[in-house]
């Protein structure tokens, strides 16, 4: 019995231990899951200040990058690219004394031999002032490669900051094409600096050599032209990718070197779709977050598409077709409050003002056919409501570039239905001088309204109209590229759907090559066979003189 207590006991002894260890192993995982959690928190709470610091570290490198910019952009608008042109000025002045220099390489002019100093050699002096002008040529090009790094690391910070917001703004259209632009005009300057240096070497060796070798040597002579041709190659590549200024110093400065890679076709909101689509990624970010900004600003009833659609619209009527300000600011208060108007309009924190007029220059710049087709549609829209043309009936107009130079023509179309009745139709573009030779669009047209348009009592108010009238029409939006020179017709035919004729309309444009880029891509071209030519003549030299003695 009491052998049989004792196994009890020891049993239940056992039990008890076994219990007590799996209570320690769960209090154990508990307080190591508790451990892990708190671990797990502190690494998120570090990893969130780390996130905050390199966003904030990026908001400092950008506002040095842009200091630095800023800085060097003052010096090349005043000097370099603008300005004097010095970029232009000096390689043209450093070849033209080169040139004199050889001219006068064995024997200095009279007039300086009897008047100035008959010691030293006239070619030397014009030499080692062509050396000079070509440093100062060198230290501008230093100059430029610096703002352009500025602007490509402003470029960079700004993709980085954007993307820690969570925004992939790399697979933004138009990114890649933008940084390869920057890249190719920042590595052309670097090429150009490289050539115009070793230029200075030989030229340098060159002045020296006439000095310490004795007269009828060939070296001085060849160093000088090797030295000359290396400067021809630079100076031409220079002009063969010249491009137009740029910065990130100003919200608009990438808008002249930004070349959209897609654009709509059918345009449900002209303006905004004409000029956006112009509008490099970097700008368009930044007005994306302004016209969030301004969402809380928008009347009840409007979305903020058509508030963007309302506004650039009318900065262009007031700054093209002389609608005046205050009637701009009235027509804007149906889709804005006050206080929306006001920092629309810009102020010294947001200064949007000029942003504004930039955008719209730009895109007028470069679609003039639809800037001039809007200013056709006023025009016709006035005389409906002075009552000089009957309104109603199918609206129908189209228009495009005259002179084509630029290697693409845009061609815009407008149909409004005026009828009572909806319309089914079809626009037929045929191009045969053109890629692609033939398009056409479907279209349905509701029955639209110029009740408001006859109705209208001022100028002011028919130029206010226009956007609704828009909104009630059609645009289509067709590039086409030339497949030759001389002169082409393009036609577009308004049919209903069984492919009956309603309307159309034949264009005549000239496509023929743009001169001063023609011209100054002759000049680039000239400039590098030039100094090929110089290069290979000292190779072939040496050749004929070993044939000719034989």
């Amino acid at each position: 019995m009491d052998d049989d207590a004792s196994d009890i006991d020891g049993d239940d002894n056992s039990e008890e231990n076994e219990v007590e260890e799996e209570l320690s192993t769960d209090q154990k995982d508990t307080v190591e899951n508790e451990e892990l959690d708190s671990f797990e928190s502190q690494e998120v709470q570090s990893e969130t200040p780390e996130s905050s610091g390199s966003k904030s570290s990026l908001n400092e490198l950008r506002d040095s990058a842009l200091l630095e910019e800023k800085r060097w952009k003052g010096i090349d608008e005043k000097f370099l690219s603008s300005g004097l042109r010095l970029l232009h000025l000096l390689p043209i002045l450093s070849i033209l004394l080169i040139a004199l220099t050889r001219t006068f390489r064995d024997i200095s002019p009279f007039w300086w031999s009897e008047f100035v100093n008959a010691d030293v050699k006239f070619s030397v002096v014009i030499g080692t002032l062509s050396i000079v002008v070509l440093l100062t040529y060198f230290a501008a090009l230093c100059i430029t490669i610096r703002k352009i790094r500025s602007t490509l690391n402003g470029v960079k910070i700004e993709t980085d900051l954007r993307e820690i917001d969570g925004q992939d703004f790399r697979a933004v259209h138009g990114h890649s094409s933008l940084i390869a632009t920057i890249n190719s005009v920042y590595k052309q300057h670097i090429g150009t600096a490289f050539l115009v240096f070793i230029s200075i070497i030989f030229l340098i060796s060159s002045i020296l050599s006439s000095d310490l070798i004795s007269e009828g040597n060939i070296w001085p002579g060849t160093l000088m032209t090797i030295g000359t041709a290396c400067l021809l190659f630079g100076y031409g590549a220079h002009l063969l990718s010249l491009r137009p200024n740029f910065n990130t110093v100003n919200p608009y400065g990438l808008l002249g070197i930004y070349s959209p890679p897609v654009h709509p076709a059918l345009l449900d909101f002209p303006f905004r779709d004409v000029i956006g689509t112009h509008i490099d990624p970097l700008l368009s970010t930044k007005l994306s977050d302004f016209i969030h900004s301004l969402s809380e600003n928008i009347v009840e009833g409007n979305s903020s598409i058509e508030m963007q659609e309302r506004i650039l619209h009318l900065l262009y009527l007031e700054q093209y077709c002389g609608l005046k300000k205050n009637d701009v600011n009235n027509a804007l208060k149906s889709i804005l409050s006050d206080e929306g108007i006001e920092r629309m309009r810009g102020n010294e924190h947001e200064p949007w003002d000029e942003t504004w007029r930039e955008l719209i220059d730009n895109a007028r710049s470069r679609v003039k056919p639809y800037f001039r087709l809007h200013d056709r549609i006023l025009h016709n829209a006035m005389d409906i409501s002075d009552g000089k043309r009957p309104p109603g009936g199918l609206w129908f107009d189209i228009d495009i570039e005259n002179l084509i130079e630029e290697g693409e023509a845009h061609l815009f179309t407008f149909i409004h239905n005026g009828t009572l009745k909806e319309k089914e139709l079809v626009v037929r573009i045929q191009t045969p001088d053109f890629s692609p030779t033939e398009t056409h669009y479907s279209l349905h047209l509701p029955p639209g309204s110029v009740e408001k348009m006859t109705a209208s009592e001022s100028s002011a108010d028919v130029k206010s109209y226009m956007g609704d009238l828009f909104q009630e029409s059609r645009f289509i939006w067709q590039t086409l590229l030339p497949r030759q020179r001389g002169e082409a017709t393009v036609t577009v035919r308004l049919e209903d759907k069984s492919g009956n004729l309603l309307s159309g309309k034949v264009a005549t444009v000239q496509i023929q090559y743009d001169m001063s880029r023609r011209l100054r891509w002759w000049a680039g071209f000239v400039s590098i066979c030039t100094g090929g030519a110089a290069i290979l003549w000292l190779l072939i030299l040496p050749i004929l003189g070993f044939i000719g003695g034989f």
